[in-house]
C-alpha cells in the first residue's frame, strides 16, 4: 500500500510485533477475566445460587 503526494511515496509501517504483543496480552487477560468467576461458580451449589442475590 501506498500513498502519492506530489511526486513523494509514503508507505505506513505497522510495527507488527507490538500489534501481537499486545492482542496477545489482551487475549490471555480476557482469559483470566473469565476464568475466575467460572471457577467460583462450579463451586456453589445450583440450588444456593438461585436462591442468592449478590
Amino acid at each position: 500500500m501506498s500513498l502519492v503526494v506530489e511526486g513523494m511515496t509514503v508507505r505506513p509501517v505497522v510495527p507488527w510485533s507490538g500489534f501481537l504483543l499486545i492482542l496477545a496480552g489482551a487475549v490471555v487477560v480476557a482469559v483470566i477475566a473469565s476464568a475466575l468467576p467460572v471457577r467460583r461458580a462450579t463451586k456453589l451449589n445450583p440450588v444456593e445460587g438461585l436462591a442468592r442475590v449478590d
